[in-house]
Protein backbone atom coordinates (compact mmCIF):
# COMPACT_ATOMS: atom_id res chain seq x y z
CA UNK A 1 0.00 0.00 0.00
CA UNK A 2 1.46 3.38 -0.95
CA UNK A 3 2.46 5.75 1.85
CA UNK A 4 -0.18 8.28 0.76
CA UNK A 5 -2.99 5.73 1.08
CA UNK A 6 -1.70 4.67 4.51
CA UNK A 7 -1.98 8.30 5.60
CA UNK A 8 -5.55 8.50 4.27
CA UNK A 9 -6.42 5.27 6.11
CA UNK A 10 -5.16 6.66 9.42
CA UNK A 11 -7.04 9.93 8.86
CA UNK A 12 -10.25 7.97 8.20
CA UNK A 13 -9.70 5.89 11.34
CA UNK A 14 -9.04 8.99 13.47
CA UNK A 15 -12.10 10.80 12.10
CA UNK A 16 -14.29 7.74 12.64
CA UNK A 17 -13.13 7.33 16.24
CA UNK A 18 -13.56 11.04 16.94
CA UNK A 19 -17.03 11.19 15.39
CA UNK A 20 -18.12 8.02 17.19
CA UNK A 21 -17.01 9.28 20.58
CA UNK A 22 -18.57 12.67 19.86
CA UNK A 23 -21.94 11.01 19.19
CA UNK A 24 -21.59 8.85 22.29
CA UNK A 25 -20.80 11.78 24.57
CA UNK A 26 -23.69 13.82 23.15
CA UNK A 27 -25.91 11.27 24.84
CA UNK A 28 -27.47 7.90 24.27
CA UNK A 29 -30.18 9.53 22.17
CA UNK A 30 -27.52 10.06 19.48
CA UNK A 31 -26.62 6.37 19.15
CA UNK A 32 -30.14 4.96 18.95
CA UNK A 33 -29.48 2.53 16.08
CA UNK A 34 -26.55 1.02 17.93
CA UNK A 35 -28.73 0.63 21.04
CA UNK A 36 -31.53 -0.96 18.99
CA UNK A 37 -29.10 -3.55 17.60
CA UNK A 38 -27.60 -4.13 21.03
CA UNK A 39 -30.99 -4.57 22.69
CA UNK A 40 -32.06 -6.95 19.92
CA UNK A 41 -29.06 -9.19 20.61
CA UNK A 42 -29.84 -9.37 24.33
CA UNK A 43 -33.52 -10.02 23.56
CA UNK A 44 -32.50 -12.84 21.21
CA UNK A 45 -30.32 -14.45 23.89
CA UNK A 46 -33.14 -14.10 26.43
CA UNK A 47 -35.61 -15.59 23.90
CA UNK A 48 -37.77 -12.47 23.95
CA UNK A 49 -39.59 -10.84 21.04
CA UNK A 50 -37.08 -9.06 18.78
CA UNK A 51 -39.70 -7.13 16.87
CA UNK A 52 -41.63 -5.47 19.69
CA UNK A 53 -40.95 -1.86 20.62
CA UNK A 54 -37.45 -1.58 22.08
CA UNK A 55 -36.38 0.54 25.05
CA UNK A 56 -33.04 1.34 26.66
CA UNK A 57 -33.74 2.18 30.28
CA UNK A 58 -36.38 4.91 30.17
CA UNK A 59 -35.57 5.92 26.59
CA UNK A 60 -37.93 4.45 24.00
CA UNK A 61 -36.22 3.15 20.87
CA UNK A 62 -37.50 2.20 17.45
CA UNK A 63 -38.35 -1.30 16.27
CA UNK A 64 -35.72 -3.85 15.27
CA UNK A 65 -36.24 -4.48 11.53
CA UNK A 66 -33.58 -7.04 10.64
CA UNK A 67 -33.18 -10.79 10.83
CA UNK A 68 -32.29 -12.72 14.00
CA UNK A 69 -29.01 -13.61 12.27
CA UNK A 70 -28.05 -9.93 12.27
CA UNK A 71 -28.83 -9.69 15.99
CA UNK A 72 -26.62 -12.71 16.59
CA UNK A 73 -23.76 -11.33 14.48
CA UNK A 74 -23.94 -8.10 16.49
CA UNK A 75 -22.89 -10.04 19.63
CA UNK A 76 -19.25 -8.83 19.80
CA UNK A 77 -20.39 -5.21 19.77
CA UNK A 78 -23.24 -5.80 22.22
CA UNK A 79 -20.90 -7.26 24.85
CA UNK A 80 -18.49 -4.32 24.70
CA UNK A 81 -19.00 -1.19 26.76
CA UNK A 82 -21.21 1.18 24.75
CA UNK A 83 -18.44 3.65 23.83
CA UNK A 84 -16.10 0.92 22.60
CA UNK A 85 -18.93 -0.83 20.78
CA UNK A 86 -19.96 2.33 18.93
CA UNK A 87 -16.36 2.99 17.86
CA UNK A 88 -15.78 -0.59 16.68
CA UNK A 89 -19.14 -0.74 14.89
CA UNK A 90 -18.41 2.49 13.01
CA UNK A 91 -14.89 1.32 12.13
CA UNK A 92 -16.38 -1.89 10.74
CA UNK A 93 -18.58 0.26 8.51
CA UNK A 94 -15.84 2.70 7.46
CA UNK A 95 -12.73 0.64 6.76
CA UNK A 96 -14.25 -1.84 4.25
CA UNK A 97 -15.68 1.10 2.30
CA UNK A 98 -12.26 2.68 2.10
CA UNK A 99 -10.65 -0.56 0.94
CA UNK A 100 -13.38 -1.00 -1.68
CA UNK A 101 -12.66 2.48 -3.02
CA UNK A 102 -8.97 1.61 -3.30
CA UNK A 103 -9.85 -1.43 -5.41
CA UNK A 104 -11.58 0.68 -8.05
CA UNK A 105 -9.79 0.69 -11.40
CA UNK A 106 -8.76 4.35 -11.20
CA UNK A 107 -5.45 6.13 -11.43
CA UNK A 108 -3.59 6.33 -8.13
CA UNK A 109 -3.97 10.14 -8.03
CA UNK A 110 -7.76 9.95 -8.46
CA UNK A 111 -8.11 7.43 -5.63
Amino acid sequence: MPKRLQYVLWVFIAVTIGASLHRYFLGLDHIRNFLIFRTAFFNLVAQQDLYSAQAWGDMPLDYFKYSPAFALLFAPFAWMPAAAGVVCWNLLNTIPLLFALWQLPLEEKKK
